[in-house]
């Protein structure tokens, strides 16, 4: 249906890429992890860095700093998924006793607001609404290396938007 759909879009590129395109290239994505996040989110728990990334949004959202020393002792981790989360090899530390994650904060950040708000469901929501920014990005960065082609841009805006890894 989301292909069918996002074919039928084709009529509002034109004969040339817009140089930015129609709300509807976010919507579409949008609507569609929206729609698959119940799904997604009740057959598999949080995997791979996941959890973490949330953990840090976790300590900012709660705490309002990126220590996360306090929030392993206190397995704020089972909020997140079914098992304390333990430090990473290489994860940096402070003179102080204080254990930082060696990703990067800016996921986090981004995600804390709505994990404060809702939760890991939340911090979810603000995933989907960060890959749909990212198709539409997409599409748009497309218009600088293949303006007068928007049906075969279109086709590989579809891939990249209904595929792993922004899909799930």
């Amino acid at each position: 249906v989301a292909l069918r759909r996002g074919m039928g879009l084709r009529p509002l590129l034109g004969r040339r890429l817009p140089q930015r395109p129609p709300a509807a290239f976010f919507l579409l994505p949008l609507l569609v992890y929206l729609g698959l996040q119940p799904w997604v989110t009740s057959q598999r728990l949080p995997d791979g860095d996941e959890p973490y990334y949330l953990l840090v949004a976790h300590s900012l959202a709660f705490d309002l700093d990126d220590d996360l020393a306090n929030n392993y002792a206190a397995g704020d981790s089972l909020r997140i998924v079914e098992r304390r989360l333990e430090p990473q090899p290489g994860d940096p530390t402070g003179s102080g006793g204080e254990l930082y994650s060696r990703h990067n904060l800016l996921l986090p950040l981004l995600l804390a607001p709505a994990y404060r708000w809702t939760g890991v469901a939340g911090a979810q929501t603000a995933m989907a609404l960060l890959a749909a920014a990212l198709c539409w990005t997409t599409l748009r960065l497309a218009r600088h290396y293949f303006r007068a082609r928007p049906g075969p841009v279109l086709v590989a805006w579809l891939f990249f938007a209904l595929l792993s890894p922004l899909l799930l």
